[in-house]
């Protein structure tokens, strides 16, 4: 059982373990050798120009096969029948150069256990000499536990992670709550005077003779425009706090779950912003932020991954400085471009405990178990091909992050939509009644709205013909979620599908994201953003009438 490695060969100079297991196992006769493999904790296949000719009993309970079922089989057999399908192939690429002798560094693969599932396992290939012939051993250590350890050993950070977050959300979202509420609370006690005086002028119309009821009616008709004008900058400063609710909301929406979405070109500011902002509750008992973001290329990630990655950094620095007991400490975070890299530097005047947590081993249990924010981070950034290091300089300490520029390809030129295509037919689909109602006064006055709050009730209008040039679907509904009625409509109406423009909430399945973007259909996020449902739907009924 050979396998691909995806680390790079030891160094010359060094020995390795295998280097001297294998000095150890030269000239051993067939029999001592068998002895000795039958003691190792680990399981132990041993062949010979490719066919298996021992395998030690750990091996056979691992795998759940006897003796018999793996000795004098190929190993090229071995690999078909136990390894994940998709690493079979870089198994019979590693089996090859396992035949040319040498000790191929450790690599994980996953194998198909004595259980029927399949697990983690680090397998490790030499070349020894026994009885004067050349014998290739792979060795199988089980790490499936081990994974599964870390694995809960991360979601739980990650849930702790949430939760400090949540409680800085709970803070972060009260100031705009407050100015949304007092806004629309002020504007409704306004709003009756307005009433009172409208109802006064009324009545004064009526009766109204001589120069002084004009000049009456006048004073009246200035302090009714000043009520309508504070109330109307009351319903703004209302909106304006209700979109500072929809930007936080965003930021929490991309650390809240895994994200399925495609790597694309992403601002890397826009990342920082974000976690800063969710993190503000974490950082501001223990340090003043200078946030500095110069103009730096794009990078090629997934913007609620790599916010993800800069929360748990900040987090993690900032339980640090907590521990320390120190006054609030200045802390600087700069990005920008950085040597063909775009560069994000976090510094702070006292040992922030960076360097620490990323050169400390993983050990469930231990300390860095405990406090793994910075190496999930330097996880993620290395997954999309950067790096992160420790500073430390004279007069402080701190980190640096480097990703490499995205290459934008260049796009396709985007389809020319018609200014003004008069009226469209629109269908709204949502089970809310409210985001009907609204979605249907947002369109009403350009469009012919139709509101059905059964997405079933919805398909039997469309089955049944009815013409709409765009149906806007929420995608979450009790009785038929949106993806399943445009898998429906795709199955049916294909051209109706075409047609489909998803309004979603977020966060209701970990891998929604993904299915909407592989539908390839427009998605409107809520809150709504207005201006966007009317441009979005403007375009789309363009579209449609283009194609009919």
């Amino acid at each position: 059982m050979a396998h691909d490695a995806t680390s790079g060969e030891a160094k010359p100079a060094e020995k390795t373990a295998s280097d001297s297991l294998s000095a150890g196992l030269e000239g051993l006769d067939d029999q001592s050798f068998r002895v000795l493999i039958e003691c190792f904790p680990v399981g132990v296949l041993v062949y010979r120009r490719g066919v298996s000719i021992y395998a030690n009993q750990r091996l056979q309970d691992y795998v759940g096969l006897g003796f018999d079922d793996i000795v004098g089989k190929p190993v090229a057999h071995l690999i078909e029948t136990l390894f994940a399908e998709n690493e079979r192939a870089a198994g019979h690429s590693r089996l090859q150069q396992a035949g040319r002798g040498g000790v191929l560094p450790p690599v994980e693969r996953r194998l198909k256990r004595a259980d029927g599932k399949l697990g983690v396992a680090e397998l490790t290939s030499l070349t020894v000499t026994i009885a004067g012939v050349p014998t290739q051993l792979t060795i199988v250590h089980d790490l499936t536990d081990r994974r599964n350890i870390e694995a809960q050993i991360a979601t739980a950070d990650r849930m702790a992670t949430l939760g400090r977050v949540a409680a800085g959300l709970a803070h972060e979202l009260n100031n705009p709550l407050t100015h949304l509420l007092g806004s629309l609370e002020l504007a409704c006690e306004r709003l009756p005077s307005a009433h009172r005086l409208v109802e006064e002028l009324r009545a004064a119309l009526r009766h109204s003779g001589g120069a002084a009821d004009r000049d009456a009616l006048a004073e009246a008709l200035v302090e009714i425009a000043a009520h309508l004008g504070a109330v109307g900058g009351m319903l703004s400063e209302a909106a304006g706090g209700a979109r500072r609710v929809r930007a936080v909301m965003d930021d929490f929406r991309s650390v809240s779950m895994p994200s399925t979405a495609e790597p694309r070109p992403i601002d890397v500011g826009v990342a920082v912003r974000s976690a800063l902002r969710l993190a503000q509750h974490e950082l501001q008992e223990v340090a003043r932020v200078d946030e500095l973001v110069a103009e730096a290329p794009a990078v090629h990630g997934e913007p609620a991954r790599l916010c993800q990655a800069f929360v748990y950094l900040l987090v993690d620095v900032a339980g640090h400085l907590r521990r320390l007991g120190v006054e609030r400490q200045p802390l600087s975070i700069v990005v920008g471009a950085a040597g063909g890299a775009v560069a994000v530097r976090l510094r702070a005047p006292v040992a922030c405990g960076v360097e620490r947590l990323l050169t400390a081993p993983w050990s469930p249990g231990g300390w860095a178990a405990q406090h793994t924010g910075v190496q999930v981070c330097a996880e993620i950034v290395r997954g999309y091909g950067g790096a992160i290091d420790a500073l430390c300089e004279p007069d402080c300490s701190g980190v640096e992050i480097r990703l490499p520029p995205a290459t934008v390809p260049r796009s396709p030129a985007a389809p020319q939509v018609a200014a003004h295509v008069g009226r469209g037919r629109v269908l709204v689909i949502d089970d809310d009644r409210f985001v009907a109602s609204i979605l249907h006064r947002v369109l009403v006055g350009d469009h012919d709205v139709t509101v059905e709050t059964s997405p079933l009730a919805a398909l039997r209008r469309l089955d049944a013909g009815e013409h709409y040039d765009v149906v806007l679907c929420d995608a979450m509904m009790p009785e038929l979620g949106g993806l399943e009625l445009y898998g429906r409509l795709r199955a049916d109406c294909p051209h109706v599908a075409t047609r489909v423009v998803f309004v979603t909430g977020g966060a209701f399945a970990e891998n929604a994201d993904q299915l909407i973007a592989d539908t390839g259909r427009p998605c409107l996020a809520k809150p709504l953003d207005i201006a966007r449902v009317r441009q979005t739907v403007a375009e789309q009924v363009a579209l449609a009438r283009s194609s009919d």
